[in-house]
């Protein structure tokens, strides 16, 4: 089920209501913080746990509106969905370059392992660092960091730039 990014923001709203926890939404995760200090995480194809200090120190510092939007974006890419990864660009960068859904799709599909966010930060600047690692053939195994800016645009939040530093690979 996918219901979009506006409905999710309703949702949230809705289930901030009715268990009365602090809530931050994403298109595809919920993420709502427990009593019990851990933070719920609700996908459409799975529920699970994970420890609020493990979160906490992954995106320290960073808004939640920018994390949701990178976490999104990033998320897409993992799994190779062209199409999910577009919903979070600004309009001028869809079907563009590296941005095309069949360019996401072919080349983020074939990594193994997949992408996975290691860290979102903010430097002394202020700009949204974004730590990863994938895999390449060969068993090569590759990190990276880009500096990901983001802009609002008609109340909603999208990427408008992502400027990659060369990858590591081992």
């Amino acid at each position: 089920m996918n219901i979009g990014r506006k409905g999710a923001g309703i949702l949230a709203g809705v289930v901030g209501l009715l268990v009365a926890m602090p809530t931050y939404v994403d298109a595809r995760v919920l993420f709502s913080e427990a009593e019990s200090d851990s933070v719920v995480v609700v996908r459409t194809a799975d529920i699970q746990t994970a420890d609020v200090s493990d979160i906490d120190s992954r995106i320290a510092g960073v808004p939640l509106d920018i994390v949701n939007v990178i976490r999104g974006f990033y998320d897409a890419l993992s799994r190779g969905d062209g199409a999910a990864a577009q919903e979070y660009l600004i309009e001028e960068k869809r079907n563009r370059g590296p941005y095309t859904v069949s360019s996401i799709e072919t080349y983020f599909s074939n990594l193994s392992p997949r992408l996975r966010v290691g860290r979102i930060s903010q430097n002394a600047g202020g700009k949204i660092v974004v730590e990863y690692s994938y895999g390449r053939a060969g068993g090569k195994s590759c990190s990276n960091r880009a500096v990901v800016t983001t802009v609002i645009r008609n109340g909603v939040r999208f990427i408008a730039s992502i400027q990659a530093s060369k990858d590591l690979c081992r």
